[in-house]
């Protein structure tokens, strides 16, 4: 489906019949999701996969509809469409596209941000529960390294844990702990970094 939604935004390039982009559209809102191949051609990757969407388009193959495989005959007939009759250059409107990478890619810049966030999270517990010095997070060490993600991590995790005890002041507290958690927040920075340059690639790629 993330293949569906990426073909189905770029595919105006590529002069398709309306009947083509409407059937796509078509395909998304009433939820019936073609059954594809797990592996592409060389090449254009999307090949094989886009192919098969196609297929159901015109009826063959099978498809889930509501979440149920059938052919995509009766998957059709279930959500009142009709199947279309391809036109002119409609195959290489439909298939002249990397959008199975791409859809797969956008999926995993949508996991990468909830792992990041999680891990943020538990960085902020482990703050706290290691009673460990909030300095290096601080708005006057981060200015003397302008690392613009490793900047930004840090004061996302510092308002995690606003009004936590660890800004009290504590004789006993040690800058360095045994988890060594004052060096988390660069890893996780730069693991941020590494996940904008990644979503950066992917919108330009999806648009």
């Amino acid at each position: 489906r993330a293949m569906m939604v990426v073909r189905a935004n770029a595919m105006t390039f590529n002069a398709p019949s309306p009947q083509l982009s409407e059937m796509l559209v078509e395909l998304l809102n009433h939820r019936i999701t073609p059954v594809v191949q797990s592996r592409g051609t060389l090449g254009e990757g999307a090949l094989a996969q886009l192919s098969n969407v196609g297929a159901t388009m015109v009826g063959a193959g099978d498809a889930y509809y509501q979440g149920a495989r059938m052919t995509a005959a009766e998957a059709l007939a279930k959500a009142g469409l009709k199947p279309i009759q391809p036109f002119a250059a409609d195959t290489n409107a439909l298939t002249s596209s990397n959008a199975y990478s791409t859809g797969i890619s956008a999926l995993v810049v949508n996991d990468a941000r909830r792992a990041l966030e999680w891990a943020d999270v538990i960085y902020a517990m482990d703050l706290n529960g290691m009673n460990s010095s909030i300095t290096p997070l601080s708005t006057v060490v981060q200015k003397e390294r302008p690392f613009k993600w490793l900047n930004w991590d840090a004061a996302r995790v510092l308002d995690m844990i606003k009004g936590s005890y660890l800004f009290d002041d504590d004789p006993h507290r040690i800058i360095q702990d045994p988890e060594s958690l004052r060096a988390s927040s660069i890893r996780q920075g730069a693991a941020w970094q590494d996940w904008g340059a990644l979503r950066h690639a992917v919108v330009l790629q999806i648009n």
